[in-house]
């Protein structure tokens, strides 16, 4: 198949060699400027930088404005939980007086009423 093809010719087997070699030639120098990058000294400088700037400078800055906002939503719940009562009364307390207030008016009508008769709508009763 393709070895006794090239075999034969070694011109052509010549040239994959020393094309291979170059790219290999190539690799070994790219590999080598890898590992001269990632010596300890540049790495160790690139890290104590880099946790020095997270944690003692963007560390402490995060937490205050985290400790701001919590604050600032906080007063807004306590604002909210302090006016709920003046916008939006209890049911109960509002079922309660609707039930007096017309109790009140029926005992108005009656009082006012000169015959002493008063014609009452019948009211639904509640069953339990």
């Amino acid at each position: 198949g393709f070895f006794e093809v090239i075999c034969r010719d070694y011109t052509e087997l010549d040239t994959l060699l020393t094309k291979n070699n170059e790219h290999l030639f190539d690799l070994n120098n790219a590999l080598s400027e890898a590992l001269n990058f990632t010596e300890c000294e540049k790495i160790n400088s690139v890290y104590v930088t880099a946790v020095h700037e997270g944690v003692c400078r963007s560390t402490p800055y995060a937490l205050s404005w985290l400790f701001g906002c919590f604050f600032v939503v906080w007063i807004g719940g306590l604002f909210m939980l302090i006016s709920r009562a003046a916008y939006k009364p209890n049911r109960r307390e509002d079922k309660r007086n609707n039930n007096d207030s017309k109790y009140f008016h029926e005992l108005e009508n009656i009082k006012s009423n000169d015959d002493g008769w008063v014609e009452v709508a019948p009211t639904r009763t509640m069953s339990y």
